[in-house]
């Protein structure tokens, strides 16, 4: 929970008791993340989810694209734990 507007509290983002979010949602979340950001090339990597598990996959170009991919994962709703397969 956060503040909203005007210093109240906000619940924005926070669904209904028992409604997890689906794997290929969290999918395609995590890929349009890795799609959109400035520094990453994204067209050599990977995505799969099992059970809110991301396990990353494919070739970097350097060492800062290995960790890009983890930050992505900062905050996505329904992520439980990641794997990264990467190469540089």
């Amino acid at each position: 929970m956060g503040q909203g507007m005007g210093g109240q509290t906000s619940f924005r983002g926070r669904g209904p008791k028992g409604q997890p979010r689906r794997d290929e949602r969290i999918r395609e979340v995590v890929s349009d993340m890795l799609k959109n950001h400035h520094e990453l090339a994204a067209s050599g990597l990977g995505v799969q989810v099992q059970n809110g598990a991301v396990n990353r996959s494919g070739t970097v170009m350097n060492r800062r694209q290995k960790q890009l991919p983890e930050d992505c994962l900062d905050g996505v709703r329904g992520v439980h734990g990641s794997t990264t397969n990467l190469r540089v």
